[in-house]
């Protein structure tokens, strides 16, 4: 999955092992798609549906928790600051069971990412970051 042109560098999350992007449903790479590129609920969207397949197995937090990130930066970009640093937080709970890699995804590394957004939550207003409405490639 090539990066995106236009994206945020600090804003991005890891990407996945190409095989695991390949043995998971679409929506889970779409998610990496669209929240790298900027487009934070289409990234929600995206991966929406794979978490409600699983909800009550194993892997449904991990989902809920990406679900949440992207949420987080939505809040954010509409100048939410305490809802978006909510999410991050309970996002960090949700995925702290989970092992590193899960679903080919580097945790360690996304801890690290959310762990500093809620800083930069709490410290900076939202930088410009492009919102469109049409969909990555």
């Amino acid at each position: 999955m090539p990066e995106p042109s236009h994206a945020n560098p600090a804003i991005q999350l890891p990407l996945p092992r190409a095989t695991e992007l390949r043995s998971r449903p679409p929506g889970y790479a779409g998610f990496f798609r669209c929240f790298n590129s900027g487009q934070f609920f289409e990234a929600h969207e995206e991966l929406e549906p794979c978490w409600l397949e699983v909800r009550g197995g194993p892997i449904a937090d991990f989902y809920k928790a990406l679900i949440q990130v992207a949420g987080a930066f939505v809040h954010w970009r509409q100048g939410r600051t305490a809802p978006a640093r909510r999410l991050i937080r309970r996002a960090a709970e949700l995925l702290q069971p989970f092992p590193s890699p899960t679903a080919g995804l580097d945790l360690d590394s996304v801890r690290r990412r959310l762990s500093s957004w809620e800083t930069l939550f709490t410290e900076r207003d939202p930088p410009p970051i492009p919102a469109t409405g049409a969909r990555p490639k």
